[in-house]
């Protein structure tokens, strides 16, 4: 059995999650003839071929076919050699049955299961007339007709094969043995079709097992089965999934062709669980390889091809990428509806749902109901009765109707649905959790408020073991993507409408669990190590970790080019896992209590509010599909709003943000002459904050809002309370800004600090890289900005930074020379800042260029860069990465990046703070001050240059000596354009 993945984590409305059926495995002829006395047992006619004769060495070089290869190709080699030789004086009754036999594979996986089944039928005939049917082989020839049977959907036979298989392999091989494992791998299929997916996890992996421990490493049928038994995991969620997915992929890349079918099979699995864990922008080019190698390998039409095709939608979907994926998910269902037979019965109805579901992101509800209406129509003709695909497909119609006025059926809808799908999925499942969300939003618009709010509680409570099951298992694989928490921002909105405030902010905090989560989860896992006496341990699970994951992000970027490494990248990466296996049952063994403890938590809403000071506000705000509800805890209040926005209208608004911002950075000349989208950004803010909402919070100050969410790409700070006047300098406008001070604030556990004895606080400065020089002293645009949209070979045609030195100059003279470290030009390179030891400073600035993925050849995440060495090593490459700054120690109280973009993702379509911000919380730093987009040299270093004076000399908070900052740079009439948000307000504070 292959099982080729359809994985649909929720969007706004819910989808499918889907598998289907396209491979199964073989047993190699030398495994079963290893398997048996070659005297008594001939289990495949080429074990008694003789060599010397043509008819013999033709059945040799037959059985030595490789089954798992093109499928076309191989059944049109069978059936050329049945032509040839079929009626030979030396084709035996047994060679003709394993002719058959294989004849019945090769159609078996051309999905031709009218000729399969008859050509398997005639190879059991042939046994029976001849008395065949004690024959070894006969073993695989019951596995295959069971196979076939339940792609027939012809159950019952299917099950009686099964049986047979089973029974022949245990009698002629025993139960510890490769063959066994096939009659399981024939077990399991029918198992999975026939919807009783716990068992079917139970046979597949031990078909896996077997297969593994009695087959050489080059068998297709190990990475094969490993693969089917990481399916049937994924269904059961068990947090084991992405391990087993990963180490059937490994021995697939060290073992088989890069460009054979099963390494696509391990291929496919490695990308279907980076988009489980949220990692999209990994998983995306890794299913456009998928689509190609398919379509090298199977004909146009076939299913195999769909798959990666849908979900290559999906995860451009879940990147913002809406175009793209609009396009694609077209061209999936048109796919979908004219592809051959053989694929998953649910596939148009899927094809149906994943289109609508970009068309809700997009705000088009009336088209998208079709879609979700024909959809559901299609599941109820394809699939048998009560299956789950048709329940699930009808409560995601359902909330469509709801979304488009129609409550009354969407209710009717829900509770059809809902009871198809108790009788298929087991409540625990993430599913059933899915669609618990969704019904319990019916609910409460049909004013059934107490029965909403406790079926959304419940399924808040699974999502969230699952979710941070996850987490505590692998922190540094998952990415935690708004679209793995949507359905905790349905819990907090029917929780707050119930007037359970308690619920309603934990739910928002789930909703909005960021990277910065996983870091401080780590942090205090680490913490409480050292309490234990195993900090050392922990420290060397952190770097070991950390090498793991750039040994993983190599592999992915190498199996999205078929490189030739991928052998040993493969070997290296599973060495590093095996090391990390090693030290955390290590760990486990003394610090049993690590596990708990590295799961992130949320805080109560009390300990928010005991820890908030009176001029603070912490601000969620939480997209649903068809409004956005803000919700705003003081330090004795909660009070929200929720505002009606379809689709993506939020996420809209920033971008045309961002796209302005975009503008005035590229007009040198007149950056103050470019308009700034106004509107956009006082739309945004009264999508956030009702007018109503925003006057309860007079008398706070500081607004602190999460690191994730509608704002996490931007800063708060640009917004505008009120509409803009164009006669007015964009100085003057109603900024949010004037009105208060704006942190992201990762830990609302503990309290933020906000006066400090700053006599004994020691700095240390540390950038301006020594670099290319302007040709005849001229600045160039590029010179002018750290980083950022520079096109660059080698870190070498970076330009030079005129403002760096200056910056960490006059910021060490804030602190006193006798506290401050500088390290710049030629001292600034990334062996002296590795070696340098970080515990005696308080505040540490970067003033240095900052560079995201892609930005140079080779650069898969963010990165600063260093004076450039002589000669690369691996010590000295001149850039110093997140993952290599993840592993060190900088246990600074503040840490500015006084370079480019250093808020960005781990690339560019990951989620915000995930790259250097996540780094340098993990490497113990305690709050940060970073940039958004690319910052200019001259207002980087006045920002950056005020704030500090501002929270060092005049000892205000952070938080207002950043609004200071930005409120006198924006009336600077000695820096072009400084009125321009573009060039004031980069940066943001992460912290206190």
């Amino acid at each position: 059995m292959r099982i080729s993945i359809l994985s649909k984590p929720v969007l706004s409305i819910g989808a499918f999650m889907l598998w289907s059926a396209v491979y199964v495995p073989n047993a190699l002829a030398e495994n079963v003839a290893r398997s048996s006395p070659v005297s008594d047992k001939m289990p495949d006619a080429a074990i008694s071929a003789d060599p010397s004769t043509p008819m013999d060495q033709k059945l040799i070089e037959m059985e030595a076919r490789d089954r798992f290869a093109k499928p076309d190709t191989e059944r049109d080699a069978w059936l050329a050699f049945e032509q040839e030789y079929g009626h030979h004086p030396a084709m035996t009754p047994r060679r003709q049955a394993w002719m058959m036999k294989h004849i019945a594979i090769s159609y078996f996986y051309t999905k031709e299961y009218e000729k399969a089944w008859a050509a398997i039928t005639k190879a059991e005939a042939l046994a029976r007339q001849y008395a065949l049917g004690d024959q070894p082989f006969m073993a695989e020839v019951y596995a295959y007709a069971s196979l076939i049977s339940t792609d027939q959907k012809k159950m019952d036979r299917a099950n009686e094969y099964a049986n047979l298989s089973m029974e022949r392999a245990i009698r002629d091989y025993g139960e510890d043995s490769a063959e066994t494992g096939l009659a399981y791998n024939a077990r399991s299929y029918l198992t999975f079709k026939s919807g009783d997916l716990k068992t079917a996890k139970t046979q597949m992996c031990k078909a896996a097992s077997l297969s593994e421990k009695h087959l050489p490493p080059s068998d297709p049928m190990i990475v094969n089965n490993l693969s089917n038994c990481g399916v049937t995991m994924y269904f059961q969620d068990d947090i084991g999934t992405a391990d087993m997915m990963a180490r059937a992929a490994r021995i697939a890349h060290m073992h088989l062709p890069v460009d054979h079918p099963v390494t696509s099979l391990a291929l496919h699995g490695s990308a279907a669980v980076l988009t489980q864990l949220g990692r999209y922008s990994e998983a995306e080019p890794l299913f456009r390889r998928l689509i190609d190698l398919e379509l090298q390998l199977h004909k146009e039409g076939s299913p195999n091809v769909y798959n990666p095709m849908s979900m290559l939608s999906d995860v451009l979907a879940y990147q913002g990428k809406m175009d793209e994926a609009l396009t694609i998910a077209r061209s999936a269902l048109a796919y979908a509806q004219t592809m051959n037979a053989g694929g998953d019965p649910a596939s148009r109805g899927h094809a149906n749902a994943q289109l609508a579901r970009i068309l809700t992101s997009l705000g088009r509800f009336e088209e998208a109901l079709d879609y979700y209406r024909i959809a559901w129509e299609n599941n109820s003709a394809d699939l048998e009765k009560d299956d789950a695909n048709i329940g699930m497909s009808e409560i995601v119609y359902a909330r469509s109707l709801l979304a488009n006025g129609r409550l009354a059926e969407a209710m009717i809808h829900a509770e059809s649905g809902r009871k198809i799908l108790a009788k298929g999925l087991e409540a625990s499942s993430r599913r059933a959790t899915n669609a618990e969300f969704s019904y319990a939003t019916i609910l409460a618009q049909a004013g059934r408020t107490d029965e909403a709010l406790e079926i959304s509680r419940k399924a808040a409570d699974r999502l969230e073991k699952h979710l941070f099951d996850y987490t505590a298992s692998r922190p540094q694989l998952i990415s935690l993507a708004p679209v793995m928490t949507s359905g905790f921002a349905t819990y907090a909105m029917i929780a707050i409408r119930a007037g359970q405030e308690v619920e309603a902010i934990r739910g928002a905090q789930l909703a909005l669990a960021s990277e910065m989560s996983l870091a401080n989860a780590d942090l205090a896992a680490r913490a409480a190590a050292r309490d234990e006496g195993v900090g050392d341990l922990i420290e060397r699970l952190r770097k070991e970790r950390a090498a793991e994951r750039v040994a993983l992000q190599e592999l992915t970027t190498a199996e999205a080019k078929g490189s030739d490494s991928l052998s040993e990248l493969s070997q290296t990466a599973q060495q590093l896992s095996n090391r990390v296996n090693e030290t955390e049952n290590e760990i486990a063994i003394l610090f049993p209590q690590l596990a708990e403890i590295s799961r992130p938590s949320v805080p109560s809403l009390t300990e928010i509010q005991s820890n908030l000071r009176p001029e603070q506000a912490a601000i969620f705000s939480l997209n649903l599909v068809d409004e956005i509800l803000t919700l705003a805890v003081t330090k004795d209040a909660v009070h929200w709003s929720a505002n009606p926005a379809r689709g993506s209208i939020a996420t809209n608004l920033r971008q045309r943000i961002v796209e302005s911002i975009d503008d005035a950075r590229y007009a040198l000349a007149a950056p103050d002459q470019v308009k700034f989208d106004t509107d956009a950004a006082h739309q945004l803010f009264k999508l956030l904050f009702a007018d109503e909402l925003y006057a309860k919070l007079e008398k706070q100050t500081e607004l602190l809002f999460p690191a994730s969410g509608t704002l996490a790409s931007i800063s708060p700070a640009l917004l505008l309370t009120k509409p803009y006047e164009n006669t007015e300098s964009l100085a003057k406008a109603a900024w949010l800004i004037r009105d208060k001070s704006v942190a992201i604030a990762t830990d609302l556990s503990k309290q933020l600090v906000t006066e400090r004895d700053n006599a004994d606080v020691r700095f240390a400065g540390l950038g301006a890289p020594v670099l290319a020089q302007n040709s005849q002293g001229q600045i160039s645009y590029a010179s002018l900005f750290r980083g950022g949209s520079v096109d660059i070979s080698s870190l070498s045609d970076l330009p030079t930074l005129p403002g760096a030195k200056t910056e960490l100059s006059r910021m060490s003279e804030e602190f006193g020379a006798k506290n401050s470290l500088l390290l710049t030009g030629t001292e600034f390179t990334e062996p002296a800042i590795r070696s340098l030891d970080f515990t005696p400073f308080s505040v540490v600035t970067f003033a240095t260029h900052g560079l995201t993925s892609g930005e140079i050849a080779g650069l898969s995440e963010p990165a600063l860069v260093f004076t450039p060495p002589n000669q690369q090593s691996l010590e000295d490459d001149g850039l110093l990465t997140a993952s290599e700054i993840a592993a060190m120690n900088i246990p600074a109280d503040w840490v500015i990046l006084s370079a480019c973009n250093s808020g960005g993702g781990q690339n560019a379509s990951s989620p915000t703070y995930s790259g250097l911000a996540k780094a340098f919380r993990l490497a113990g730093s305690r709050s940060l001050l970073l940039s958004h987009w690319p910052v200019r040299d001259d207002a980087a270093t006045v920002l950056s240059i005020s704030t500090v004076k501002g929270a060092v000399v005049d000892g205000l908070s952070r938080a207002a000596a950043l609004q200071q900052a930005m409120l006198e740079l924006m009336e600077s009439e000695t820096i072009a354009g400084a009125s321009h948000p573009a060039v004031w307000a980069p940066f943001i504070l992460i912290g206190d």
